[in-house]
């Protein structure tokens, strides 16, 4: 069976045997689901991660499933936290490098990204803009979207960011610079931010 992946799937395969301890029919589920090597798990969310592991765990292992326990279910989301981390940050994701270390901190941090995502933590927006105040009313407004994040995680600052060449060193600007500016998730995000922005300037010099 090695013979036929490729070392992104080998590589993929031996973190999940070596690093997360699974088993074979665990191991098995995430194939035949078409979770293959690690960059297949970019957009698998927290819950979506809980759901699947209690579903497989209900189906029996001649038809397909297996037991995924809490440890289990924890590594996976750790997992999945640290490949989403690297891809929104433009970095590459070498699942090579992943070891029990940093298996201990994703979990953490899925965890706490999770629980912090259930709560309101966005800014209060900012007043109407005045001509008076401009700077400040700018800053006002990109920190503003800086705190509101979209369902990938992604800071809205993103839509409205200006060209900056310098590398970014902070994982928040690494994810707002990375992000892209086409597809489906940039135009709902762009509307929104229109729409804030439409509020915020209605009857002011800013309108037009």
């Amino acid at each position: 069976m090695a013979a036929a992946l490729n070392q992104a799937a080998i590589d993929f395969l031996e973190s999940l045997n070596g690093i997360l301890s699974l088993t074979v029919p665990q191991v098995n589920c995430l194939i035949s689901d078409g979770y293959t090597e690690a960059t297949t798990l970019v957009n698998w969310t927290y819950k979506e991660i809980r759901d699947w592991c209690t579903a497989k765990s209900k189906i029996a292992v001649n038809r397909g499933g297996a037991i995924f326990g809490d440890r289990i279910a924890k590594c996976l989301l750790g997992m999945a936290w640290w490949v989403n981390d690297l891809t929104l940050r433009g970095l590459e994701v070498d699942i090579t490098s992943f070891d029990d270390e940093m298996l201990t901190d994703s979990i953490d941090e899925a965890k706490l990204e999770y629980e912090e995502g259930k709560v309101e933590s966005a800014l209060a927006k900012p007043d109407k803009f005045s001509h008076d105040k401009w700077s400040i009313w700018e800053e006002a407004i990109y920190n503003y979207f800086t705190s509101l994040k979209n369902s990938r995680g992604v800071p809205l600052a993103y839509v409205i960011r200006l060209d900056d060449d310098a590398v970014q060193v902070d994982r928040e600007a690494q994810i707002i610079y990375h992000a892209s500016h086409t597809g489906a998730m940039f135009v709902r995000d762009t509307k929104k931010i229109l729409g804030i922005l439409k509020e915020l300037t209605a009857g002011t010099d800013a309108e037009t």
